[in-house]
């Protein structure tokens, strides 16, 4: 018993001699990359999405980042782990004349010299843009004062050929205000009503498939080339935020919201994506029927839409009515959302007809007791539709063949 006590005293207070470099550079590549799996998570701009976009990232739990501050070996090898989901808070340095805006106004490319640099332009996989300016407020600046308020200048068109002649990720999210979400994408967004409803953020993201893409030639980006039709984009989400405050002004049904959607319905961009769009999901509080009516109309033309994934209600637990409600009619908001899903469903049942609709997820329905509009109808409506869960239908109707 006594030399057992003296050889565990012995060991404790004569540890090996062994330097960080050495205790940590034996250990095997198949074991640090169950250690850097067990630490990934997924990056904060995917969580929370259902809420009202907001500038602020929530915090996470520690995880590679903290790691990879430990020592210079373990951030050699955690970078390319890091650089999977990149976040690049943008700014644009504004030009005398929209004629003179070249690359270099973008504090993008300190971001894509630092990728060149350190090997990592291969591993970005996911890229978050946040833009925090608000380009409507350059009106002398990008449009004539005599037009009506609205983003139309196509301030990407020196911004992606910077970024996407370096890296080419599989899914690119812009968050930015309405009026900068239109710039950055090159399309009109009426900005005559935007007072009113007040949205602060707005989320665009695309997605799409490196296995049936070819690989692309980054050179081949030039200044007049469109974001949206840079690829066969095959996943869309969008979340145009809360339409809460418009319906506190006075004749709130003729208020416009300030969207890409509109000019994606009737532009080429639009067409651009109808014809790639596999998946589309739209995230929205309390919008008018009218302008899900757009939302819709644009949905119809993609020929090749597998999934469509529908929001228009608080999710559970928010707090948006709170603060509203001593102002504002509540069955003014759920007669919108009752028109809305009528011609949601309708929609999805004529697609369904065509065959090439097979999923319809409405997350409103997940959290029954946040929505008035009854489950029954989904089911009399979506005839032929099977049900896994509450708000989730899968197609089963043959698709009709012309003679």
């Amino acid at each position: 018993m006594e030399s057992a006590f003296r050889v565990k005293a012995m060991t404790l207070e004569h540890p090996p001699k062994l330097n960080e470099k050495e205790r940590l550079g034996e250990l095997p590549n198949e074991l640090l990359d169950k250690v850097y799996a067990y630490l990934d998570v997924l990056p904060p701009s995917r969580s929370n999405l259902e809420q009202d976009p907001s500038p602020t990232r929530p915090e996470t739990a520690p995880t590679l980042k903290q790691l990879s501050c430990t020592s210079r070996l373990w951030r050699s090898k955690t970078l390319p782990w890091l650089f999977r989901y990149c976040y690049v808070n943008l700014h644009l340095e504004s030009p005398e004349s929209p004629q003179e805006l070249t690359e270099a106004h973008w504090n993008i490319l300190p971001f894509t010299r630092f990728l060149i640099t350190a090997g990592l332009v291969t591993c970005v996989k996911s890229m978050v843009l946040h833009a925090r300016q608000d380009f409507s407020l350059h009106e002398p600046l990008w449009q004539r004062p005599s037009q009506k308020p609205h983003a139309r200048f196509n301030l990407g068109s020196t911004l992606w050929p910077a970024l996407y002649r370096v890296i080419a990720p599989e899914e690119l999210m812009i968050v930015a205000p309405p009026a900068t979400l239109g710039y950055l994408t090159g399309n009109t967004v009426d900005l005559a009503d935007a007072w009113a409803f007040d949205i602060p953020f707005q989320v665009l993201s695309l997605s799409r498939s490196i296995i049936t893409i070819p690989e692309v030639n980054r050179s081949d980006f030039v200044n007049d080339s469109p974001l949206l039709a840079a690829y066969p984009w095959k996943g869309m989400m969008l979340v145009e935020g809360s339409s809460i405050p418009a319906y506190h002004t006075y004749e709130y049904f003729l208020k416009t919201m300030p969207s890409v959607v509109p000019a994606l319905r009737d532009g080429p961009q639009g067409k651009s994506l109808q014809g790639s769009l596999t998946s589309f999901r739209y995230t929205a509080v309390f919008p008018f029927y009218n302008h899900l009516d757009f939302v819709l109309t644009f949905v119809k033309a993609c020929d090749l839409l597998y999934k469509l994934r529908i929001r228009i209600t608080p999710c559970k637990g928010s707090e948006m009515l709170e603060c509203y409600m001593d102002y504002l009619d509540p069955n003014d908001l759920w007669m919108e959302v009752d028109t809305s899903y009528t011609l949601i469903l309708h929609t999805v049942h004529a697609m369904g007809l065509k065959g090439t609709l097979k999923e319809f997820v409405s997350d409103d329905c997940v959290e029954s007791e946040d929505i008035r509009h009854p489950e029954s109808m989904f089911e009399h409506v979506l005839s032929g539709w099977r049900r896994l869960t509450p708000g989730s239908y899968i197609n089963d109707i043959t698709p009709s063949v012309d003679e």
